[in-house]
């Protein structure tokens, strides 16, 4: 379930797009909800998901309930869509200092105006933070062990072709 703090668009076109939601979800019903007990809701935004067209360009602030954490097709994410869940679960975890390096050094990898070294370089720094002895070691909220092993691996492959 995908829940959001106000309208996620006005017409069901406008909530296909900015949701990035595929071609087979028609969109055609928004309805409110009530959660009736405490909830564990992971916030981020949604990503874009040009698979499914150029209009897919997303980005409305969401939360998702516990349990839907990773993307239904995982392999759709990029650098960008990988560092902001890991930080996003970082900081719900408590662990800020971590995510704003995540943060900062993934933002040195995709400046296209660093020099290729210096992408390199903070590509390799991430990649360490990847392994099961740093960030793999940390307790993340509502994230299964294997669950974040698997995204920390996407990341540090995704971070190896740069």
């Amino acid at each position: 379930m995908f829940v959001t703090r106000g309208s996620a668009g006005a017409t069901a076109a406008d909530r296909r797009a900015n949701l990035a939601l595929p071609p087979n979800n028609s969109a055609t019903y928004e309805g409110n909800i009530a959660l009736t007990k405490d909830q564990v809701l992971l916030e981020g935004k949604v990503a874009p998901q040009l698979q499914w067209g150029q209009t897919k360009l997303a980005g409305v602030a969401g939360r998702h309930l516990r349990g839907q954490i990773h993307r239904s097709n995982d392999a759709t994410m990029n650098i960008r869509a990988c560092s902001d869940l890991i930080c996003d679960h970082l900081t719900q975890s408590s662990f800020q200092k971590e995510a704003d390096e995540v943060r900062q050094l993934t933002d040195a990898v995709l400046n296209e105006t660093a020099s290729l070294s210096a992408r390199q370089d903070a590509a390799k720094q991430l990649i360490s933070r990847c392994h099961v002895k740093w960030l793999g070691d940390y307790f993340i909220v509502g994230v299964s062990y294997d669950q974040w092993l698997k995204l920390l691996t996407q990341f540090s492959k995704l971070l190896s072709k740069v």
